[in-house]
């Protein structure tokens, strides 16, 4: 629980809080903040409310004695009541107040308070008493909570110990009080003057005293380390307890005399290692060095504390060493290995090898730990081998053979750059490690080659194939041994020379063969290769299945008897491909729609190109190849794409698109007359807006199966809209025009869609001679159309909007009724205020279709007996907006429409779906609402019972103002009321 955000509790819980004449006041637990104080504590303590709220009950600064604040802070933390405990508490004008508090506790929907009464005691007890009380109930709580407490009397010379501290000096437990002078028998280096001297610093020391002793504990006569803090405690200004803590710090000595001892030993360990140890800070000055450094940098270790060591190191390596000074106090990570040149005190040169380690982090060092190693003789001899090496390398690099040498164990000598890139290596991956480390999988003739080599054999390889993992190639090798100075076998040289391209000359041909072979033979598409005569050499396996041979049947044959191809919209005989590219000497593509003949007479659609296969060097046609597909699937997805960029998707019925083509090619004098026959679906919108698209499309797709059953075969029919269809009728009159409409629209009429009739307004243009277009025929059908429509519009939505009501009360019965008495409610409240007939009437008519949007909730919600999902609820509250739509659409109902959009609006501006408030609200909204409320509440509904008419009342009463308009509840509960409920009194 946020004891921030914890409210105020019910002022309930506090009769008279502000009255009460007893300082009251109320905290929040666990976090003890003030949330509320009275006027009696404000004039106690002479502060202000301010002064008090959001504080802790500790915070707030009204406290004498600190042993009072640490015991109320315990007890309240606790949450255990308190009765009548003295206090002493101080004024904002200084002045001590003895007082008793008392605090009890108070959980209130799911929250605790704490309520603090407080007392003042000189009203019934001796202020005298006071201490007497507080100091044993300090004391009871020390035993209690185990803490080693001790507390020095002042004016009686009386020491008090609790029992963990008589445990901590070993004495008995039974007696907690002692005289003073008793001391000197645990510390025996204090005497009884001594005793008085330190008590006497101590007063007059008035905070809080820290200090250590050593004491001799009485239980086992064992040396033991004490700790204690204390505090001077004045009443009214005059010292008169010292109370303390003792805490036991031996173990606390021990290990610190161990840390000093293992420390001394680290010290003489870095003392006398070899190399030198360095510290520095994070800005890289040395705040340690080790003592040797004078050794071999000729410094001591003090000499060059605080300074950066970078001036000692060579002018050529100091960039580098700063860099990797820079990443470990950027990254955190060690160096690693740094090797660098140092110049000495004297001026000498030497070679470092330098390790570091950030530990910048380290609370005890908090820097950078650098380890010199001084490997100038191992530098020595590294640049006088790494000369010999170069010799070497100087004297083979030079040779048209790959080289290497290995010692005896076949350790990495030396190599050739052309060995190295041979096998795709590099020099710092090789020298110095074992060659079967380097190929762990050498095949076992080659380890047999070296071993007789080793053995004093010279072997040899004319043609290798070799795989080193990096490169795979062809070569031509020897093996022979070194010898020592003394004759023995050093190791041995492999002398390599690629030869790739010789062989790859040889195979090139071979290869390149055999590749064209298996491409025609594995290729998904068929192929078919002939020669210059068009016949056929070489055929795939997809080229047998497609054209129902085998390749022992084709070979030989002309290719036009086994690839027989037709045009595919006449079927007649089409050239064959390869012939025509043979002639021609190009690549033939046919676009035209081909077909495959099988001998079995099945006719499969394919793609086909074919080409010429030429002689590199004379450029003559040697042959051709013909590569052919299935094309059946893609055809039909041609067809299907074809299909849907031309229909509407919905009806199946040509789209505009095609509509427009279609008219553009309907200009022949053989089409003369031509008719345009225009429709236009009646009501649509309201059918989508009462019932939803799905019923909106019914309705569609029902017209469009009138339109193609009662249409000629030769017209084209399209959807060229949301609700208008087009017929385009070549070769037809009028009169037969006319005929066609009369028979679509009796049968349209026929249809219903969610229990309305269907209805159609139809409008029809003539072309009939060259000199008129279709698109001004099209233009006079819309034309006429529209006007039909208009004529028939309102009549047929005034019966769409009875058949709606209808529906939604055969959907929901209990819709009747209440609309039926919402109705009547709203008329008597509208007699109530004067309305005229006129007005009533519509009054009436609004109330009883207030709630026609409903029609669009589904029952599973309307009848839902428990609580409503956040999804169901805005559901619900589409109904006003529904209702408004659907009246919208017709002329007799569309002055109703804002008032049925508008009954859910609330007088305070909270309400739906506009969030209007007062009078901006429509006047017979504001009555609907009354009276739709009041028939919901006095009747049962799936969720709930019916409540009575005194319990209805009263909630439009209280409700007033808010959700009603004021005026019209209190004339509905005074006027209206008790004329609709006979004997109910209204007070």
């Amino acid at each position: 629980m946020n004891c921030d955000a914890t409210p105020a509790p019910s002022i309930a819980h506090i009769p008279f809080f502000d009255d009460n004449v007893s300082p009251m006041g109320v905290f929040a637990f666990p976090s003890l903040k003030c949330i509320a104080i009275n006027r009696a504590a404000t004039e106690l303590t002479g502060y202000e409310k301010e002064d008090f709220i959001g504080k802790t009950a500790v915070e707030i600064d009204i406290y004498s004695d600190t042993i009072d604040r640490g015991f109320l802070q315990k007890e309240l933390l606790r949450g255990s009541p308190i009765r009548q405990t003295p206090i002493l508490l101080r004024t904002r004008a200084g002045q001590n107040i003895l007082s008793a508090v008392s605090v009890s506790l108070i959980r209130e929907n799911d929250n605790t308070y704490l309520y603090c009464v407080l007392i003042e005691l000189p009203r019934f007890a001796k202020p005298a008493s006071f201490g007497e009380r507080n100091w044993t109930r300090l004391h009871s709580l020390q035993q209690l909570g185990h803490v080693a407490d001790w507390e020095i009397d002042i004016r009686t010379r009386k020491l008090w110990l609790s029992e963990e501290a008589l445990r901590l000096a070993g004495l008995s437990a039974g007696t907690t009080s002692f005289d003073l002078s008793s001391i000197v028998n645990w510390l025996p280096t204090l005497t009884v003057e001594g005793i008085d001297d330190a008590l006497q610093r101590r007063i007059l020391d008035k905070g809080i005293c820290d200090f250590e002793f050593k004491l001799l504990r009485k239980s086992d006569n064992e040396e033991v380390y004490l700790e204690s803090k204390s505090v001077l405690l004045e009443v009214d200004g005059v010292p008169e307890r010292i109370s303390g803590v003792l805490r036991d710090i031996t173990d606390l000595r021990v290990e610190s005399q161990k840390i000093e001892q293992n420390a001394a030993l680290l010290r003489a360990v870095v003392s006398n290692i070899t190399d030198v140890i360095v510290v520095l800070d994070q800005d890289g000055k040395i705040t340690y060095q080790s003592p040797n450094s004078a050794k071999y940098l000729g410094w001591g270790p003090d000499e060059r504390l605080g300074y950066k060591p970078w001036e000692y190191i060579h002018k050529d390596d100091r960039k580098r060493v700063e860099d990797a000074f820079s990443k470990i106090t950027a990254t955190g990570i060690g160096s690693g290995s740094v090797l660098f040149r140092v110049i000495t005190k004297s001026g000498l040169e030497r070679s470092i090898e330098l390790f570091a380690i950030n530990l910048l982090n380290d609370e005890h060092i908090r820097g950078i730990l650098v380890h010199y190693h001084d490997i100038t003789e191992k530098r020595s001899a590294q640049i006088e081998r790494d000369h010999t090496m170069h010799l070497l390398r100087y004297i083979v690099e030079h040779n048209h053979h790959s080289i290497a040498v290995h010692d005896k164990n076949m350790n990495y000598l030396y190599v050739s750059q052309r060995y190295l890139d041979g096998l795709g290596l590099h020099d710092c991956d090789i020298i110095g490690r074992n060659h079967y480390d380097v190929f762990p999988n050498l095949p076992q003739n080659l380890v047999d080659a070296h071993q007789k080599a080793l053995n004093g054999e010279i072997v040899k390889a004319d043609r290798y194939l070799f795989d080193c993992g990096e490169k795979t190639g062809w070569s031509r090798w020897e093996c022979r041994p070194w010898y020592e100075e003394d004759g023995s076998i050093g190791g041995l040289i492999v002398y390599a020379e690629e030869i790739d391209e010789e062989i790859q000359m040889q195979e090139t041909l071979l290869k390149e063969k055999e590749q064209f072979r298996t491409t025609l033979l594995s290729v998904g598409d068929g192929v078919i290769a002939t020669d210059s005569d068009g016949k056929i050499r070489v055929m795939n396996r997809v080229a047998e299945q497609l054209t129902e041979k085998s390749q022992s049947e084709a070979i030989g044959r002309p290719v036009e008897e086994i690839v027989r191809i037709v045009d595919e919209e006449t079927g007649d005989a089409y050239p064959n491909p390869v012939l025509l590219s043979l002639r021609a000497k190009l690549s033939v593509h046919p676009a035209h729609p081909l077909e495959l003949l099988s001998p079995s007479g099945k006719r499969l659609p394919i793609e086909c190109t074919a080409s010429p296969i030429r002689n590199e060097e004379t450029q003559i046609s040697t042959g051709a190849v013909l590569v052919f597909r299935d094309f059946s699937e893609k055809r039909a997805k041609q067809k299907q794409v074809e299909f849907l960029s031309f229909h509407d998707q919905l009806t199946g019925l040509y789209n505009r698109r095609f509509f427009e083509e279609r008219t553009r090619k309907c200009r022949s004098k053989a089409d003369l007359p031509t008719s345009v026959i225009m429709f236009d679906v009646n009501g649509l919108k309201l059918i989508n807006d009462a019932f939803g698209h799905a019923a909106g499309d019914r309705l569609l797709k029902a017209v469009a199966h009138v339109l193609e059953q009662n249409c000629p075969g030769n017209s084209c029919i399209a959807r060229i809209g949301g609700d208008e269809f087009v017929i385009l009728l070549p070769r037809c009159g009028i009169e037969s025009a006319r005929e066609i409409v009369r028979s679509i629209k009796e049968r349209v009429n026929q249809e219903r869609v969610e229990g309305i009739q269907i209805s159609v307004s139809v409008g029809i243009g003539v072309r009939r001679d060259n000199t008129m277009s279709v698109e001004s025929v099209q233009k006079e059908a819309e034309d006429l159309m529209y006007r039909d429509k208009i004529f028939d519009r309102n009549n047929q939505r005034y019966e769409a909007i009875q058949m709606i009501m209808r529906t939604l009360h055969e959907k929901s019965p209990r819709e009747r009724e209440h609309s039926r008495r919402v109705g009547e409610i709203s008329e008597k409240i509208g007699e109530e205020i004067g309305l005229t007939q006129n007005e009533l009437r519509a009054l009436v008519t609004a109330g009883e279709l207030h709630d026609i949007g409903k029609i669009a909730i589904s029952n599973d919600i309307l009848n839902k007996t428990g609580g409503l999902s956040s999804q169901e609820m805005t559901e619900i509250r589409r109904h006003p907006e529904v209702g408004y739509n659907i009246l919208c659409s017709a002329n007799a109902y569309a002055p109703l429409a804002d008032i049925v959009w508008a009954h859910h609006e609330r007088w305070d501006g909270n309400g739906y779906p506009n969030s209007l408030s007062g009078e901006r609200i429509p006047l017979f909204a504001r009555i609907i609402a009354i009276a739709d409320s009041y028939d919901a509440m006095i009747e049962d509904r799936p969720y709930r019972k019916a409540l009575s008419v005194e319990q209805t009342l009263a909630e439009i009463t209280r409700c007033s103002g808010t959700q009603f308009d004021p005026e019209l509840a209190r004339i509905f509960v005074r006027q209206v009321a008790p004329e609709l409920n006979s004997g109910v009194v209204v007070i």
